[in-house]
């Protein structure tokens, strides 16, 4: 059955089965994938985040959100334009495995999707980053908005795209008005000709395990209070947070993770074995089994890490 018909220009037409949701002359914003098969046909699918959490007030996370932010103010493009630069701008951040980087990525690129109707493209592979580039170039003939490419995980195949990315991110393919975003844990297995340049990668940084143990209460509390307002009291987040010298983001959830199942499990009741004769075991009672659940019922939700204090433009401290 035709759902959807579309005549173009030159007097194609094309039918659908599937009903078209929406139909224009511009790309929409928002989050997409997209890759190329073996025969060159390009597939192109909408993405939604699902999680998207606001960054802790961290030293690191606020340079790395001003410095976007800068870059992509109100003016900013046509004065690198009129220096004779492209206006790009390469991202890379490294650490250990937990930190908060993937969640650091999201949250700017969904930030320039709200506030500059950009273009979010994920990049996972070879394949999809170098399809994305094309599309990229594709839509800059048409509309400005901002484009973002989100490379998690990047040295997968950051030595097998050096080439595509050397020109794309300094060279002849640049695209006007791009960010390009990417988080590893290696960081030994990124090139040097890409981490090494500022005009490829003009942030690299380092996201490294929280120290301080005032952040980390308030973390631990944030996590724990939205799970629920009884997980852990005061003086038990004192007591757990003396016990770490640092810790990740995720070390800290999975904190809360255990203290959370520890309370959904029985705890039994057990009384001495009584030994002798005069117990007849038909009249024996059972054992009680008490299960302890927390205050808050159907906590069994995906942890949300919004902090009471996240990072905005009206932050102060920016």
């Amino acid at each position: 059955m035709i759902s959807a018909y579309i005549r173009y220009a030159d007097g194609r037409v094309s039918i659908h089965s599937e009903k078209a949701e929406s139909v224009g002359t511009i790309f929409e914003k928002g989050f997409y994938e997209v890759s190329t098969d073996n025969n060159g046909n390009m597939s192109i699918f909408v993405e939604k985040l699902e999680e998207l959490h606001a960054p802790y007030n961290t030293p690191t996370n606020k340079i790395i959100i001003k410095t976007v932010d800068s870059f992509f103010s109100p003016g900013m493009m046509e004065k690198v334009n009129e220096l004779g630069f492209v206006h790009k701008i390469g991202c890379l951040l490294f650490g250990c495995q937990g930190g908060g980087k993937s969640a650091l990525l999201n949250f700017i690129a969904n930030k320039l999707v709200q506030e500059r109707e950009g273009i979010v493209f994920f990049c996972n592979n070879s394949n999809t980053l170098k399809t994305a580039i094309n599309l990229a170039r594709m839509i800059r003939e048409i509309q400005p908005n901002p484009i973002v490419f989100i490379a998690d995980e990047f040295e997968k195949y950051a030595k097998d795209a050096e080439s595509e990315m050397k020109n794309f991110l300094d060279g002849n393919t640049s695209i006007n008005n791009t960010l390009f975003l990417s988080a590893t844990n290696y960081i030994e297995m990124i090139p040097d000709t890409l981490k090494n340049r500022p005009s490829r990668f003009k942030v690299v940084m380092q996201i490294e395990k929280m120290k301080s143990k005032k952040l980390m209460k308030t973390i631990l509390r944030d996590i724990s209070n939205k799970i629920s307002p009884s997980l852990f009291t005061k003086e038990q987040i004192d007591v757990e947070v003396e016990k770490l010298k640092e810790a990740t983001l995720d070390e800290l959830k999975h904190l809360c993770l255990d203290k959370l199942t520890d309370n959904y499990l029985p705890k039994i009741k057990t009384r001495p074995t009584q030994i002798g004769f005069n117990k007849n075991i038909e009249e024996e009672e059972e054992e009680e089994c008490e299960l302890i659940l927390p205050a808050t019922p159907g906590v069994w939700q995906t942890f949300t890490l919004n902090s009471n204090k996240p990072i905005s433009n009206s932050d102060s401290n920016l």
